[in-house]
């Protein structure tokens, strides 16, 4: 599983970095765009290098995400997907974040600090994510989201039974049982947030998604019941 999605994405990250679409395409068409622009608004070659490095890096965290989330639950530990459960966001959102790093009239790049703190950040908005999308997830075969994990944890060969029926109202009660596993709490996001204060507006659109995940899912289980 990993070598097919490595291989697939493979010519996206070459389009980005070399500025020319490896194939043909639309995605890597794209792909080539962006990392024209990227060039283009970077004021030296070490910040694009660096911004490059951490591109590459959530390209396989994605290839680690694919293989894990489908998998059966019993397959991997809790441990295991919390971690790859931080990377999924937590690279995303680092990496737009640092194209505000690129321009000559950024003051600076992110810190070691900062770069750091969106490790937190990923765990709080995917968790939220997992939760929002625990149905639909589960409808396409990434059954061991956190969510899903944490049902499982909970409830066993229950839950996998559950999926197998694709029993939608069962799923739903567990989740509301383990739910709380998917929450951040207060002091958390408030932590989080103290180390991103001078990045500016940052941390308030980080809040802001977390937040909104979350109340999608409380509008899905409002409608559910």
């Amino acid at each position: 599983m990993r070598r097919k999605v490595r291989s697939y994405l493979a010519p996206s990250l070459e389009s980005v970095r070399t500025r020319r679409p490896a194939c043909p395409d639309a995605r890597c068409e794209l792909a080539a765009e962006v990392g024209r622009q990227l060039h283009a608004l970077s004021a030296t070659p070490d910040r694009l290098d660096r911004l490059h490095g951490v591109i590459a890096a959530g390209w396989e965290t994605q290839v680690r995400a694919v293989d894990m989330l489908s998998r059966h639950p019993a397959e991997s530990s809790l441990s295991e997907v919390a971690h790859l459960t931080a990377a999924i966001s937590g690279d995303w959102l680092l990496m737009i974040t640092m194209v505000g790093g690129l321009p000559a009239d950024a003051r600076r790049e992110l810190s070691d600090a900062e770069m750091e703190a969106f490790t937190p950040w990923g765990w709080h908005i995917q968790r939220a994510d997992a939760l929002a999308d625990f149905v639909k997830d589960a409808g396409e075969g990434l059954t061991n989201s956190w969510a899903g994990r944490v049902c499982f944890e909970r409830w066993g060969d229950a839950y996998v039974r559950a999926l197998v029926r694709g029993d939608v109202a069962t799923l739903d009660s567990m989740l509301d049982v383990c739910a709380s596993a998917c929450l951040a709490k207060p002091q958390a996001l408030h932590d989080a947030a103290r180390v991103l204060e001078p990045l500016g507006g940052v941390a308030a659109a980080l809040t802001w998604i977390q937040a909104m995940l979350v109340g999608r899912w409380q509008v899905r289980r409002k409608e559910a019941r």
